[in-house]
């Protein structure tokens, strides 16, 4: 089966097995480029498995996959932030 899945994309995957199609329209939005990768034939059988379009998949997982990723870096740079005042801060709540 390989590595697990990011619980939004097995969110996705999910809904996708329940015979719901993807926003077809956000796809369609936009200039397309076509471009080749080289992916397991294991991955591609489940990407295939839950019906719809390849192209369709792989562009929503790639972009819930870079939103997750720039989240992650806004939590990390919060959390850098409150860390550095967090003396202050509890100075500040006594």
């Amino acid at each position: 089966m390989g590595l697990p899945l990011l619980p939004e994309i097995q969110d996705f995957v999910n809904r996708g097995q329940q015979g719901r199609r993807w926003d077809e329209r956000r796809y369609s939005d936009g200039m397309r480029v076509k471009t080749s990768i080289t992916l397991p034939q294991a991955l591609l059988e489940e990407i295939d498995s839950n019906g719809g379009n390849r192209s369709a998949f792989l562009e929503r997982a790639s972009r819930m996959y870079l939103a997750q990723t720039a989240k992650s870096g806004r939590n990390a740079r919060d959390a850098a932030l409150l860390d550095r005042r967090a003396e202050y801060l509890n100075r500040e709540v006594r």
